[in-house]
């Protein structure tokens, strides 16, 4: 049996293809403890599908995505960084405050009302019309 493709692993998106989010070795460690936390392990490929991220993961990692992907993705605050188009040096935030944006926005996409870089805000109206029939 073969393994996985970091392109491939995880919970897909549309195209099956995800970006793998890594944890720092003090949240592994936290893991592995049993504590329970926030915390993002892939997001769906489609979120990073856009010009601004490419560039971003360009500027910041001199890389492209599939680059990134292929070598175990990104640890959450860089994801953060290259979703908003960010320099790294500009855009870090916690790293436990990355993973519960990142969860947001996983939740998000899945919802149908984050694609990439744009949200939908008719998507989300009817979401919340349709809870309250």
């Amino acid at each position: 049996m073969s393994e996985a493709s970091p392109l491939e692993a995880g919970r897909p998106g549309e195209s099956g293809r995800v970006m793998r989010i890594m944890l720092s070795e003090g949240l592994r460690l936290r893991k592995r403890r049993g504590e329970r936390f926030v915390h993002v392990t892939d997001l769906p490929w489609e979120l990073f599908a856009s010009d601004v991220t490419e560039q971003a993961c360009e500027r910041n990692h001199g890389q492209s995505l599939a680059d990134i992907a292929r070598r175990g993705g990104f640890d959450a605050g860089e994801a953060i960084c290259v979703l908003t188009g960010q320099h790294w040096r500009d855009g870090m935030v916690h790293e436990q405050q990355a993973h519960r944006i990142l969860y947001m926005m996983r939740h998000l996409y899945r919802r149908g009302v984050l694609m990439g870089r744009q949200i939908s805000v008719e998507a989300e109206v009817g979401a919340i019309q349709g809870g309250r029939q």
